[in-house]
C-alpha cells in the first residue's frame, strides 16, 4: 500500500479528471496535473466494466498499487497527481507483466 503522502484524496481525483492532461500506455489511460508538493501522488480507478465483481476489482487495485509502491523510486517522477485507469486487456495479465506496464508509464510521465 502506498503511504498517505502519495495518494490522492476523492476531492482532488474530481479535480484532475477535469483539469488533467489526458495520455495513455499500453496498459492504462492516465490523468496528470501538476502539483506544488515534492512528491508525486497517486489513485487507480478501476472500472465495473473491467470486472463486474468488487473482490477482483480491488485485488486489480492493489497489484498496481503495490508495483507503483516499488518502482516509485526509480524514476525522477515527482510534483504531479496522477491518475490510472486501466484498460481492459489488463485483466488477462500476470503481475509481473502489470508492473512492467507501470513502469512504462512511470517513465512515460517523468518524461512528459
Amino acid at each position: 500500500m502506498l503511504s498517505k503522502k502519495h495518494r490522492l484524496k476523492r476531492g482532488q481525483i474530481k479535480i484532475i479528471n477535469k483539469k488533467g492532461e489526458s495520455k495513455e500506455t499500453s496498459l492504462f489511460i492516465i490523468k496528470i496535473l501538476e502539483n506544488a508538493e515534492e512528491v508525486s501522488r497517486f489513485s487507480v480507478l478501476v472500472s465495473r466494466k473491467i470486472f463486474s465483481k468488487a473482490v477482483k476489482r480491488n485485488h486489480l487495485r492493489r497489484q498496481i498499487y503495490e508495483a507503483i509502491r516499488l518502482n516509485m523510486d526509480i524514476t525522477k517522477t515527482s510534483g504531479k497527481d496522477i491518475i490510472l485507469i486501466p484498460k481492459k486487456h489488463i485483466i488477462n495479465l500476470q503481475y509481473q507483466e502489470i508492473e512492467k506496464g507501470v513502469c512504462e508509464m512511470l517513465n512515460f510521465t517523468s518524461n512528459g
